[in-house]
């Protein structure tokens, strides 16, 4: 089954210590691709730390599949906007762009 170009993925990136490892390979990583698609604003890597499960995971917009794939992240729903959802790498405009609903009222 070929999955959406649209889908989100996700990837486990370990708990709170052991994921800054593979949260700066994402960083090294991501900044040349999104540099030679145009830094697009739509590509972007957020984080989230799940505080009762103490992991961290890395969720790739539809338009870093590239670089989801190389990770080897699996497709995913899209998350939810909150508190402990933030920009792991790209454009701070993204966070408009993929969650309006983050802008409230």
């Amino acid at each position: 089954m070929e999955e959406s170009i649209l889908s989100w993925y996700a990837k486990e990136l370990g708990n709170g210590m052991v994921a800054q490892e593979p949260s700066n390979n994402i960083m090294e990583a991501f900044l040349p691709v999104f540099a030679a698609k145009g830094s697009p604003v739509e590509m972007a890597v957020f984080s989230h730390y799940d505080r009762h499960a103490d992991v961290v995971t890395a969720y790739f917009s539809p338009a870093a599949r590239e670089l989801a794939e190389r990770f080897s992240a699996s497709p995913c729903d899209k998350p939810i906007f909150g508190e402990d959802l933030g920009l792991l790498v790209g454009d701070q405009r993204a966070i408009q762009v993929l969650f309006p609903e983050s802008q409230g009222g």
